[in-house]
Formats: structure tokens, C-alpha cells, sequence
């Protein structure tokens, strides 16, 4: 799982380039991987996941500063569990 995380952050490395062409690309890369978190209570750098999509909806971001990308292991190392996270565990 970790692997696996490491690749796809490399994979992604030339969309976070700011070019003509990639301008328009923005996300929200969470460490849950319980596939059940509530999107609206995901927060990353004081902002909910719907904060950061509105920054790179109106434009407000592009590039590098339109990816949010939760560096931490699976499930926030633990800390997503109880409350609109009670599909979450600790990973492994």
C-alpha cells in the first residue's frame, strides 16, 4: 500500500507542473483508503476538500498550488477513526 502510494505521487509529479497544458489540473490527494470518508469533513492545510475544489474551480489556484496532497500513511497515520470517520482504522 505504501508502494503503491509512492508510485502514484510520481505518477502525478508532471500534471503538478504549471503549463499551458496542465494549467487546468487541480486535486485533493487524501491518505483514507477506507473508501467510506465523508469528503466534506476531510481537511487538509486548514481547508475542507470542498474549500480546495472552489480554489481550483474560480481559478484561485493552478499548478503545484491547486494539488493538496496528504503525505501521511493510510488513514492519516490513525488519526481519521471515530466520528464521520468510523469506517477508518489505523493502517496496518
Amino acid at each position: 500500500m505504501i508502494q503503491y502510494g509512492s508510485t502514484f505521487l510520481e505518477e502525478l509529479r508532471p500534471l503538478r507542473k504549471v503549463t499551458i497544458e496542465t494549467k487546468k489540473h487541480g486535486g485533493m490527494i487524501t491518505s483514507c483508503i477506507c473508501h467510506g470518508c465523508p469528503w466534506s469533513d476531510l481537511e487538509l492545510d486548514n481547508k475542507s476538500s470542498y474549500e480546495h475544489y472552489a480554489d481550483w474551480f474560480y481559478g484561485k489556484v493552478s499548478g503545484d498550488d491547486a494539488f493538496h496532497i496528504d503525505y501521511r500513511n493510510p488513514n492519516g497515520n490513525g488519526t481519521l477513526s471515530g466520528g464521520p470517520f468510523t469506517a477508518c482504522t489505523k493502517f496496518p
